[in-house]
């Protein structure tokens, strides 16, 4: 069977231009992953007060209990190997992370540190962290090769890497989520969605455990995106519901459901 065996076509369009087409839709797909994944981590962050207003900008920045360690910038860019370590010794939370992952992505380090995170994973099986940090880095390589052929052996690996963390702790929910919405963006034919939505359904009933985060509200709206996807608009609608229920003073949970129902 060829690569184009059992690809649905309009009237008029070849396999290999519709093959193309689901390329490049994966490669958008990949490319709004890796946004999604960066901003969920940072919504885990406590939210720093909010800064005076000024007229000019401040001689010096306002300091917080909260900043994590950072090194010096170097004069190329580059990010400082002192602040890498921090990867490895586990003094980031997620967000922060995530913020070097991007840093070392746009200096042109990732694949160094990629290769690096992959050894320490390995020489490490047990630290459920640093399973996650390989796949957080390979959902950052993801978004340097967009709609290629390396999209989905890194893809693979990112969904293995989470799996690991999962399965050294269940309830890392940074890991669930990531793993949720990897799964949501594959392109349909790939048939990830009933996945994607059975690891939102553990993640929103893993939640319920831990003190109340900015994003829990969130995963209900994405669960119910997911339910509306899939031709499933009662579903999406009890799924909001749901989420109103447990979060009444979310704003979005309550516009979504309103506009929703008036569908």
């Amino acid at each position: 069977m060829s690569a184009t065996d059992g690809i649905g076509t309009a009237p008029g369009v070849e396999p290999l231009d519709a093959l193309a087409a689901q390329v490049r839709d994966q490669g958008d797909r990949i490319e709004r992953l890796s946004m999604e994944l960066a901003n969920l981590a940072d919504e885990r962050r406590a939210p720093l007060p909010a800064a005076p207003a000024f007229d000019t900008v401040p001689a010096a920045p306002i300091e917080t209990a909260s900043d994590e360690p950072k090194a010096a910038a170097t004069p190329d860019g580059t990010v400082p190997e002192d602040e890498i370590a921090l990867l490895f010794a586990g003094a980031m939370d997620s967000g922060a992370a995530w913020e070097l992952m991007d840093r070392l992505r746009r200096s042109g380090q990732l694949d160094a540190v990629l290769a690096r995170l992959s050894e320490y994973a390995a020489a490490n099986p047990t630290d459920a962290d640093a399973q996650y940090m390989e796949g957080v880095a390979y959902i950052m390589r993801l978004q340097e090769v967009g709609a290629s052929f390396e999209a989905g052996p890194l893809a693979s690996k990112a969904d293995a890497a989470f799996d690991r963390t999962l399965a050294l702790d269940e309830d890392h929910l940074d890991a669930r989520k990531s793993k949720a919405i990897s799964l949501s963006f594959w392109p349909p034919i790939m048939g990830k969605g009933p996945k994607a939505i059975e690891q939102f359904e553990i993640l929103i009933e893993k939640q319920q455990k831990f003190p109340v985060q900015d994003d829990f509200a969130e995963n209900y709206v994405l669960l119910g995106n997911l339910h509306l996807q899939a031709g499933d608009q009662e579903q999406a609608i009890a799924v909001l519901e749901q989420g109103l229920a447990a979060h009444p003073d979310d704003a979005d949970l309550a516009s979504q459901l309103a506009a929703l129902k008036k569908q």
